[in-house]
């Protein structure tokens, strides 16, 4: 039996009318009328009575008894839709950088396999700069998790997840006051500074502008967690992250201590991102949920508005 011609029928009886059913199925009302005889003559009875100028559908009577078998069909092509889609495999290919993966990604791997226990999870290294671009071109990834502002690309659908605040990471014994600092405090001579920024964004400089923080730092460092072990000078300071700062004091409370700014920094944005191509929206949403999880249970970090 073919079962399109079911569904013709389904919509027939759904909307009353050969032409409503065709439009909601996006045939032509011939096409509708075509499976509508097709199936009467696999069932060998007429399902339909066909009157000149009645736009309403009449039932025969074998048309009646035949919508209890159509229900039943309908449950039927349910439970073996369920069935394939809980026995195909579904592969996540999920990318993230460095930080992501030591503090956000384990946490969402947990809540897919919770989730989603047929879902294989494949994790991706996503470096910084350059190889971003060749990542998009090879689509070594499906989502990953990024640190930095929405780059628009035709490929990608970004999803915000929070943005993070900064602050001032210096030494214990700096020689900055201890109160909130102003730009006239810092000096850039002695700024040690994360080299691998890709904000989109020209926040990031507009800050700097408006604070007339021009010159080049003392140090570039490619990578957050090492930026603390530069801080040997009392007139050192640095920019970061609030959560990073925060992990870098409580492993050397002695060491390290954290100032506040005015006018703060742009805070840092985290996205879920992901291709356009990738379609398994329920992989997505967990991954969202995930985030929001770890957003909330951390004060300084800001979950975006909704949409």
């Amino acid at each position: 039996m073919n079962y399109q011609n079911i569904k013709v029928f389904q919509a027939i009886l759904e909307h009353q009318n050969i032409s409503a059913a065709a439009k909601s199925l996006n045939y032509t009302r011939s096409t509708v009328s075509e499976a509508l005889k097709q199936l009467e003559e696999e069932l060998g009875v007429q399902l339909i009575v066909r009157e000149r100028g009645v736009r309403k559908v009449t039932l025969t009577p074998a048309g009646k008894k035949f919508v209890p078998l159509v229900n039943e069909w309908e449950e039927m092509d349910q439970h073996l839709h369920d069935f394939v889609r809980a026995s195909k495999q579904r592969v996540l290919r999920l990318a993230a950088g460095t930080r992501a993966h030591e503090e956000i990604v384990p946490r969402i791997v947990r809540c897919l396999k919770q989730d989603l226990p047929n879902l294989t999870v494949q994790l991706v290294y996503l470096p910084d700069g350059s190889a971003w671009s060749r990542d998009l071109k090879s689509q070594t990834f499906d989502a990953a998790i990024y640190y930095g502002g929405p780059n628009e690309h035709p490929m990608l659908v970004y999803f915000p997840l929070f943005y993070e605040s900064r602050c001032i990471l210096c030494p214990a014994n700096t020689v900055f006051p201890d109160r909130v600092l102003t730009p006239e405090d810092l000096d850039v001579a002695f700024e040690i500074q994360y080299s691998k920024t890709r904000y989109v964004s020209s926040k990031g400089p507009a800050w700097r502008r408006t604070c007339h923080l021009e010159g080049e730092p003392m140090m570039k460092v490619p990578g957050w967690s090492a930026i603390e072990y530069y801080l040997t000078d009392p007139r050192c300071w640095a920019v970061m992250p609030n959560d990073i700062a925060r992990q870098a004091v409580a492993r050397r409370p002695q060491e390290l201590t954290i100032r506040w700014i005015a006018p703060e920094p742009p805070p840092l944005p985290c996205s879920l991102v992901a291709f356009r191509s990738y379609t398994d929206t329920e992989v997505l949403q967990c991954i969202l949920k995930s985030c929001a999880e770890y957003a909330e249970e951390r004060p300084h970090l800001k979950q975006p508005p909704a949409p």
